[in-house]
């Protein structure tokens, strides 16, 4: 993705996972606060192109299984590179 200096940078994964991250976040992005928040069908995470170059946003997710119902495991992982100019 592509991001200018003073853009805001949403990243939307799907709700219903537990996800974990930005793991390692580099690059001029600054994570703005609250990270990780629900609102409707996704979990979101905003950053702030600080810096020229490129970040590279890691996140993993697993199932949310509930209690003693048979759920099948699986992880996720998503990886997104953002250029910023």
């Amino acid at each position: 993705y592509i991001a200018h200096v003073g853009n805001v940078v949403e990243v939307d994964l799907p709700f219903g996972n537990a996800w974990t991250g930005p793991i390692s976040p580099t690059g001029g992005l600054q994570l703005q606060m609250p990270a990780g928040y629900a609102s409707g069908t996704v979990c979101i995470w905003r950053f702030v192109a600080q810096n020229t170059g490129t970040a590279q946003l890691a996140f993993t997710g697993h199932a949310m299984c509930k209690k003693n119902v048979p759920c099948l495991l699986s992880e996720i992982y998503e990886v997104f590179t953002v250029i910023t100019r």
